[in-house]
């Protein structure tokens, strides 16, 4: 029986990542170990680290990975602070002129207009 597709690409996929040569070889051996391929202690002697902190390691990267799988909520993410803050100065600083131009608006016509009856029949007169 023939498969029909691409070749699995196995260890390839982890030299072809754009990280450091450490975090690939820590990588390969985290998947090595779990696959049965080599041992901890042969892991360990390999990447020049002890068992302790190999397990360390390994744990936080599986706790990242399942992390990273979690379900998402659908759609596109709301806008946070953060990108807000991305805006050109320019952009900025013509958003301010629009909200004081409202304001000077709003107070020019707050003054325009009399608030009390007094003040209305003053007005009158004049």
């Amino acid at each position: 029986m023939t498969r029909v597709g691409r070749k699995p690409q196995g260890w390839k996929l982890i030299e072809r990542l754009s990280a450091e040569e450490s975090s690939k070889a820590r990588l390969k051996a985290f998947l090595q170990t779990m696959t049965g391929q080599c041992t901890v202690g042969e892991a360990c002697q390999e990447l020049g680290i002890e068992q302790s902190r190999f397990f360390a390691l390994r744990n936080e990267w599986l706790e990242q990975a399942a992390r990273l799988l979690d379900p998402k909520s659908a759609g596109r993410p709301r806008k946070t602070a953060d990108e807000t803050e991305t805006e050109s100065p320019e952009l900025r600083q013509l958003k301010q002129q629009l909200m004081a131009a409202k304001l000077r608006a709003r107070l020019a016509e707050a003054q325009a207009t009399p608030s009390t009856p007094r003040e209305r029949k003053k007005k009158a007169r004049s």
